[in-house]
């Protein structure tokens, strides 16, 4: 769409896009900002860009939330005039700095709580930096630039500076500016100055693919029964080394990290299809699906131990999803996904005392999974379990919700030949009415 719109403008030719662009210039400060800038030469949009510096530098006005779009628009700008207006790469990394340096006045003076201003040094600002000092000679002079600006990165800003460094920089600089970050994690006065350079060194490490110096520099200030050995052993796998990674992995006590428990065995997942391992992938992909039945943990495990045992290791799960008396939703989207319904309709049916009407994230697409299927009596008790949950939180902001589900089962209602031992829709309508007769909010949706 955007590429043929923008064909269509080319084709008015540019003096109906001039005086567009004037007319709209008149009434919006910012297209005037943007035609300033296209019309500079590129000393007066440096100019511009200096001026524009100072005044942030200056300015103590805050800027609230509802100001932050334009407030995120100025600086854009004030970037775009510094990539006009540089001739000379080296000068624009110098120039460049001085707006990294400003950040903390940036964070100061608004409430950034959406991040559309401090975004623009991790993503715009990072990118022009890489830019102008990929073009720049003078390696050292940019690799001392960095020391400096990571000397007060305080918000973490200038992070993504370090976290490209191998895109601008060539090995043996890189080399020598971790020679110094060493230095400097040593004269720092206590572990959390030290950090700053330690974090560096593992951005360079990982860049160099070094993962026993990014090792090295990990274990720094590490208290014994925190040693990171999942972070040191993935770098050993992005480093092409799944031995050492795996030996690392298993350094890790069974007891400890349990939050990371997940992350972990797809960790060593990925370690032992390096190393080839087939039956110890097999293993772990047995518990990543027993843990969580669904076709994303499903589909991995039949690619290892065969497709052809697909309704085997499907239909031995059901059997053990049914013999569970507790009421799991990922079981019930797992027998949805496979469309079992008649096993789903039994399951849901003898564990209905379980179900939660707020957890509509799960139900509404079982009802409508049931509904489809024509299991007509499960999605409408579902539905019935929604609309309950709707009404009793009183809350008028979701009745409109509660409203399209009471709808959905007067569509439902007729097409449902045995209740059961369940209410009729008009025995279940007519109670509602009457429990919550005083949600006028309600009823006038409805």
């Amino acid at each position: 769409m955007t590429d043929s719109l923008r064909a269509q403008l080319i084709e008015l030719g540019p003096e109906q896009l001039a005086d567009a662009l004037l007319e709209l210039s008149d009434r919006y400060p910012a297209v005037a900002e943007i035609i300033e800038g296209l019309l500079a030469t590129p000393d007066e949009n440096i100019e511009r860009y200096k001026a524009k510096l100072a005044d942030l530098k200056q300015c103590e006005d805050f800027v609230s939330w509802q100001e932050l779009d334009d407030f995120a628009f100025e600086l854009q700008q004030l970037l775009n005039d510094l990539e006009r207006g540089v001739k000379d790469p080296c000068a624009g990394v110098d120039l460049l700095a001085q707006f990294f340096e400003i950040d903390k006045v940036i964070v100061h003076r608004c409430d950034d709580s959406g991040g559309s201003a401090t975004d623009l040094f991790l993503s715009s600002a990072t990118d022009l930096f890489v830019s102008f000092a990929s073009q720049c000679n003078n390696k050292q002079v940019i690799a001392d630039r960095l020391i400096k600006l990571n000397e007060e990165n305080d918000y973490d800003l200038r992070d993504n500076l370090f976290e490209r460094a191998g895109e601008y920089l060539p090995e043996a600089t890189l080399r020598t500016l971790i020679d110094e970050l060493w230095i400097r994690a040593s004269q720092a006065d206590n572990a959390y100055k030290a950090s700053r350079w330690l974090k560096a060194i593992q951005g360079l490490a990982k860049q160099l693919r070094d993962a026993p110096l990014f090792e090295k520099a990990r274990l720094v200030h590490v208290r014994p029964t925190d040693v990171p050995w999942f972070d040191i052993a993935r770098v050993y796998l992005e480093c092409g080394d799944p031995q050492t990674a795996l030996i690392k992995l298993q350094l890790i006590p069974d007891d400890t990290e349990s939050f990371r428990s997940h992350e972990r065995q797809l960790l060593l997942l990925a370690v032992y299809r390096e190393l080839g391992d087939t039956e110890a992938q097999t293993k772990i992909l047995w518990q990543l699906f027993n843990a969580h039945h669904s076709q994303s943990t499903l589909t991995p495990l039949l690619d290892c131990i065969g497709h052809d045992q697909r309704e085997v290791v499907v239909n031995e799960t059901i059997k053990k999803i049914v013999l569970d008396p507790q009421l799991s939703y990922n079981d019930a989207e797992f027998l949805l996904e496979e469309q079992r319904l008649d096993e789903l309709e039994r399951y849901l049916k003898q564990r209905f005392d379980k179900i939660n009407g707020e957890s509509y994230y799960w139900l509404l697409p079982i009802a409508e999974g049931l509904e489809a299927g024509g299991k007509l009596l499960m999605s409408s008790l579902i539905y019935r379990a929604l609309t309950d949950s709707i009404l009793a939180r009183a809350k008028s902001k979701y009745y409109h919700h509660g409203v399209n589900y009471l709808k959905k089962l007067d569509q439902l209602a007729p097409r449902v030949t045995d209740w059961q031992s369940w209410i009729t829709h008009d025995t279940y309508r007519a109670n509602l009415q009457k429990n919550h007769k005083r949600k006028t909010a309600f009823w006038s949706k409805y």
